[in-house]
């Protein structure tokens, strides 16, 4: 006569089973989050190595220390701080370091940079880290709605942590907004393109939103980090790493073969390299 499982053992069972499950859970989610990290990296590489020619700005951070972070391109536009953002050696790239901000702190320029406002294409690039959603917080900008100029912020809706690109135009603004906020304590990518005919904004190397931006836009103003010049809109907290600024408008077929090399997974090219 065979004898049955009794309740314990089938509750034994259970438990093992539920904790192995747990276990795989809980690696799959883990391997999902370093390939989206690792196609991020590459396509931050790969937005360099395609635009890197006609850089405005370029931050590494990786000074670690400083009263202002160092520009590596060509143009030696000079940056400076505006209270104390804070070196970090959280990073993206675990190696190197970032700033961490408060909303009350942030990098400017020290002059205006024609070369990516007005009506010229440009395209941004940096990686960001926040602890929690903000309304209307500036990330990166060269802005005054009353004037003209850019901004790439977060919380275009109150405090919902979506990530848009807004271009100020004559007579009003046009706004390209993500449909869902970025993840909070996980380092994202974002890419914004202007190409003369529309703006488009890339949240780990995939485009979220697009809007069409013909208008004249305005008078330059330096470039922020962590804060705007336009009225009504607040500093950025958190984390920013890997700021790269270019005086191109990425083509729909640099950004389709940047995108499928990150797709792929290849092998990563560290900035600058």
């Amino acid at each position: 006569m065979k004898k049955g499982f009794t309740l314990i053992e089938l509750l034994v069972v259970i438990s093992i089973i539920s904790l192995l499950s747990s276990v795989v859970l809980s690696n799959v989610n883990s391997a999902r989050e370093k390939g989206r990290l690792g196609a991020g990296k590459y396509f931050a590489a790969q937005v360099y190595h395609v635009a890197g020619e006609q850089s405005i700005a370029l931050l590494d951070l990786n000074e670690c220390a400083g009263s202002a972070p160092s520009n590596k391109a060509a143009n030696g536009i000079a940056f400076s701080f505006s209270g104390t953002p804070i070196w970090q050696a959280d990073t993206p790239y675990s190696s190197g370091c970032s700033l961490s901000f408060n909303a009350t702190n942030y990098v400017v320029a020290s002059a205006a940079t024609t070369e990516a406002a007005g009506n010229n294409p440009f395209a941004v690039s940096f990686w960001t880290k926040r602890s929690s959603a903000q309304s209307r917080a500036s990330m990166m900008s060269s802005a005054n709605y009353t004037v003209g100029g850019w901004m790439v912020a977060e919380g275009y809706a109150s405090a919902d942590g979506r990530l848009f690109f807004e271009r100020n135009v004559s007579g009003g603004a046009d706004i390209a907004v993500a449909p869902n906020p970025i993840p909070n304590d996980k380092w994202v990518h974002v890419v914004a393109v202007y190409d003369n005919s529309k703006i488009t904004i890339y949240q780990d190397g995939v485009a979220v939103a697009s809007v069409a931006s013909t208008g004249s836009s305005g008078t330059a103003f330096p470039l922020r980090l962590a804060s705007t010049q336009q009225g009504g809109w607040g500093g950025y907290s958190g984390s920013i790493d890997e700021v790269q600024v270019f005086s191109k408008g990425l083509t729909a077929s640099e950004v389709g073969k940047i995108y499928a090399l990150g797709r792929r997974g290849d092998v990563f090219a560290k900035f600058g390299q």
